[in-house]
């Protein structure tokens, strides 16, 4: 993602009209865009004059999941279109990088949200969990007067503060089997701990430079706890905007997470059995079950992770304290960015399926993660 060219933009139509006429002085172009972003995406050309350029669009329901079927709309577009414009969020992007890989064509990104990690993603890898690139856009525009107005600079604190939490976890992983890079780890480290600093967030336009300097940060990736609750949330229909299940998941491991480090004496045990925990979840997201316990069928437990885990429990422990210190005001800087405060958090969901969630999640998790190595300590 590092070979993203990214502009903040406050004069967004004007920026893309002058972008377009260096690309290409005439000729046609296609603005792709999902419905709730239509509007938006018309008035981000209305300064390319209608005389030179061919516009036409490709619009996608609002729900739409950046598949093989639904690439093909932009890869089988007419052959004379030479310019593709995207506007939106993570699925746009990643709908019209793929496109545009197989159909080698170019490419302008209008992302109309302050949370830009999911997009850049989208433009430098074909999906998560796979390390094929694709073709990265001419330009990557932020509109500093995105669409999403505060409510999107809400979801951008709880998306940082989860990737705080994922971190967190693959540093803990990363001392039981060693398996990612520990430079990588202290550049995402050094960034994101500089964004959260004291906790408060609330100063849009360092949040949004901040956002963009962690977009293009390589990180490795690997299944989280951090990611798999928030998709547990999201299926139970806790809330359904991807910021306030981001911040619900990462204040729920903090605290996890703190109560597992906090075992002072602990013997490792194979875990009696994982099985409930799998028909638990089964019951929680209304999935198969045998599709669970599939994951934890060859899962082993290594006696050398409890003598890790001692070793560096306390360092680990004071880690994790000093990140919910921030809490309080994390918390306070995503709820004034909301409409009503915050408020609706309170009355929308069930902290006890919440609670069912974390501490049934071991099967989705990876071996070393500390929801895992619970099972082992007898915890939850």
């Amino acid at each position: 993602m590092d070979n993203l060219n990214i502009k903040i933009s406050r004069e967004i139509s004007k920026d893309l009209a002058k972008q377009t006429s260096e690309i290409m002085p005439s000729g046609r172009i296609c603005v792709c865009c999902t419905s709730d972003d239509l509007d938006y995406a018309k008035s981000v050309i209305s300064d390319i004059p209608s005389f030179d350029y061919d516009i036409s669009f490709i619009e996608y329901p609002d729900a739409t999941i950046p598949d093989e079927e639904n690439i093909m709309d932009i890869v089988e577009s007419d052959e004379d279109i030479r310019l593709f414009v995207g506007v939106g969020g993570r699925v746009v992007a990643e709908l019209l990088a793929r496109a545009c890989t197989i159909r080698e064509s170019e490419y302008i990104f209008v992302a109309n949200t302050p949370d830009l990690y999911g997009v850049a993603y989208s433009l430098g890898k074909v999906e998560p969990f796979e390390n094929s690139e694709v073709k990265p856009p001419h330009i990557l525009y932020v509109d500093e007067n995105c669409t999403q107005g505060k409510k999107g600079y809400a979801s951008l604190v709880g998306i940082i503060l989860g990737h705080a939490v994922e971190l967190f976890e693959k540093e803990y992983i990363n001392r039981l089997s060693g398996r990612f890079d520990e430079h990588k780890l202290e550049d995402e480290k050094a960034l994101l701990y500089g964004i959260i600093s004291s906790g408060d967030m609330s100063d849009r336009k360092r949040l949004l430079e901040n956002e963009i300097r962690l977009s293009k940060c390589e990180r490795e990736e690997f299944c989280s706890a951090q990611r798999v609750l928030v998709k547990l949330i999201e299926d139970m229909s806790l809330v359904s905007d991807r910021g306030e299940s981001s911040l619900l998941a990462a204040v729920t491991l903090i605290k996890y997470f703190k109560a597992v480090l906090s075992v002072e004496e602990a013997n490792l045990t194979l875990p009696s059995d994982l099985s409930e925990k799998c028909r638990n979840v089964s019951k929680l997201v209304g999935t198969d079950m045998s599709e669970i316990i599939k994951r934890v069928e060859k899962r082993t437990f290594h006696p050398e992770w409890l003598f890790v885990h001692r070793e560096y429990r306390e360092d680990m422990l004071k880690e994790i304290k000093k990140l919910e210190s921030k809490l309080p005001a994390i918390i306070r800087s995503a709820k004034r960015f909301m409409p009503d405060a915050g408020y609706h958090l309170s009355e929308e969901y069930d902290s006890n399926m919440l609670i069912q969630a974390v501490y049934n999640l071991s099967p989705l998790t990876d071996d070393c993660s500390p929801v895992s190595i619970a099972d082992c300590l007898g915890i939850g």
